[in-house]
């Protein structure tokens, strides 16, 4: 047995930045990467070795059914059961992303091979492939209008066919943007 649950979050820095436009594809991926490291990048499971508690991103991939920039990837944690979470990164303004979190459990115990033989995943694999399929997405005109300037001025702007998993621990400036290296002092 097993279950995916979904998750929507809309996701805005705490101080808007007047020079950051979402839809372009760049600004797309460092904000899902700095969400991404924010509440990840810190999770150590020992500080000795540096064992993260989860790596990400896995099976990076565009969303290709939109007409505007979007990524998924998947997290997995790197103990006990590795429960895979798929997330989905969509800009819907300038100042705004719509996250989709996909968390599937298969409720059993051993390794990732062996909890595979017991409760198999593709079941699940293929609802959120679907789910995630059939999305779509109606901008509002303002945010249409600076996706269509973006297009007009950077034509070949677009989302990163591949990312490879990031280097943890770290952390993400104030700025909620930029990455940066991992100081458990930091935000004590």
């Amino acid at each position: 047995m097993g279950r995916t649950s979904c998750y929507l979050e809309v996701v805005e820095l705490a101080e808007a930045n007047p020079r950051l436009n979402f839809m372009h594809p760049k600004a797309l991926e460092a904000a899902s990467l700095s969400y991404l490291t924010a509440n990840y990048g810190h999770e150590v499971i020992d500080r000795d070795s540096g064992e993260m508690n989860y790596i990400a991103p896995l099976n990076w991939s565009v969303v290709t059914q939109l007409d505007i920039p979007a990524v998924q990837f998947d997290s997995e944690s790197t103990a006990g059961s590795a429960d895979p979470e798929r997330h989905v990164f969509i800009p819907i303004s300038k100042l705004h992303i719509a996250h989709f979190s996909f968390n599937t459990v298969q409720n059993a115990s051993g390794t990732r091979e062996e909890v595979d033989k017991q409760v198999d995943p593709a079941p699940f694999k293929e609802l959120v492939d679907n789910i995630v399929g059939s999305i779509q997405v109606t901008l509002s005109p303002e945010a249409q209008a600076d996706w269509d300037e973006i297009k007009k001025n950077n034509p070949d702007a677009k989302v990163s066919e591949t990312c490879a998993p990031l280097k943890w621990p770290a952390d993400v400036d104030k700025d909620g943007l930029t990455i940066l290296e991992y100081d458990p002092k930091r935000y004590a």
